[in-house]
């Protein structure tokens, strides 16, 4: 009897757990929101990268007289970031860290174009690679090109491409004030390429795609 009576309570138990009704979670609803812009005069800008708990927006804003120079949107203000003094120089942010105390991207000048890591208020330029894979540097070698795309959470680690005569692009990984060329895929041709694209949260994997005689590939 005692058996049948438990059995007859957990039956009893289940039954009203099933009539209880569910609540569903109410929908989010998405929204869009205007960032604001500081040149009206010539309405262009975009965005490319947000800090891992959304208050930091990270892009780019055409100046009429001066080409583009990066944005922050942050607690509702926004400013030109103040990572090189040179007018005539162009620069645009493509990355940041998680906390946004690290950005990455690249200044575009008449010699050229190179990496920078913008951290503690603190300009670092990459410098690029040459053919032999030795660094160069922008002041030593007019034409120098390189992009820094993205970097580690706590910015020691930046990962992006450069370009050098007769090789192409490659993808690089930086660390420690030294690039490294990232090669691409072995057994491909000389005129193969290598774009790395993002960095892990510690910096130790990058990846990217390929590009050469079977086509994209991603690594």
């Amino acid at each position: 009897m005692k058996t049948k009576k438990r059995i007859q309570t957990v039956l009893t138990t289940l039954l009203v757990l099933v009539s209880i009704p569910m609540v569903a979670a109410a929908p989010q609803t998405a929204s869009f929101k205007e960032l604001g812009i500081i040149h009206s005069s010539n309405p262009k800008n975009c965005t490319y990268a947000v800090s891992a708990d959304g208050s930091t927006v990270l892009g780019s804003v055409l100046d009429a007289e001066n080409g583009y120079k990066s944005q922050r949107w942050q607690n509702d203000t926004t400013s030109i970031m103040p990572i090189i003094s040179q007018p005539d120089k162009q620069h645009r942010v493509l990355a940041m860290s998680a906390d946004s105390s690290a950005v990455v991207g690249f200044v575009q000048a008449a010699t050229g174009v190179e990496a920078f890591v913008f951290k503690n208020n603190r300009m670092t330029y990459l410098g690029g690679l040459d053919p032999d894979a030795k660094p160069v540097v922008s002041s030593s070698r007019p034409g120098v090109y390189s992009m820094a795309t993205a970097v580690s959470n706590d910015g020691s680690v930046v990962v992006g491409h450069y370009q050098a005569s007769g090789i192409g692009r490659r993808a690089f990984r930086w660390q420690n004030g030294r690039m490294t060329d990232l090669g691409t895929i072995q057994g491909e041709h000389e005129g193969s390429q290598s774009f790395a694209t993002d960095v892990s949260a510690d910096g130790s994997m990058v990846v990217g795609s390929f590009f050469g005689s079977k086509g994209h590939q991603a690594f």
